[in-house]
């Protein structure tokens, strides 16, 4: 059983990580980035579109939009045509916890035991843009 992948390369390393995202609609693992760790850990998963372009048998031109999943992309690394999912996950946790639709919904509720990270919330301090950095503090200021 293999657990996860670690790249090393020259002053970097991007790991990933197989995990349950859900019980009902990915019931198997799926591959990962771990992008912070600690009391709380960041994932992200990357998608990224290709398109290309082709002939259909009536001669008209068409557009073919192919998404790819859990291809080796680091979050680190900015792509175009690249969508992110983020999720965050504690360690006593079964399921990691999306934050892509409803941001801000979804993360004042899952950090709501810090209510530091809450006002900064309210006041723009932190957004989905600077995840990271959120995710950072908490495990620096805030986890117990």
């Amino acid at each position: 059983m293999v657990k996860g992948i670690t790249f090393l390369g020259f002053e970097s390393m991007i790991k990933y990580e197989y995990v349950l995202l859900d019980e009902f609609s990915h019931p198997e693992p799926q591959l990962i980035e771990v992008v912070e760790e600690g009391n709380v850990t960041l994932y992200a998963r990357i998608r990224e579109k290709f398109q290309t372009s082709g002939f259909h048998s009536n001669g008209f031109n068409v557009n073919i939009t192919r998404i790819v999943t859990n291809n080796v992309v680091s979050y680190r690394r900015g792509r175009e045509n690249v969508t992110t999912d983020i999720f965050v996950k504690r360690a006593n946790e079964k399921y990691p916890t999306s934050l892509n639709s409803s941001f801000y919904k979804k993360a004042a509720k899952y950090f709501s035991d810090c209510e530091v990270i809450n006002k900064k919330m309210d006041k723009g301090e932190f957004s989905k843009n600077k995840i990271l950095e959120l995710v950072q503090y908490y495990n620096d200021i805030c986890a117990e």
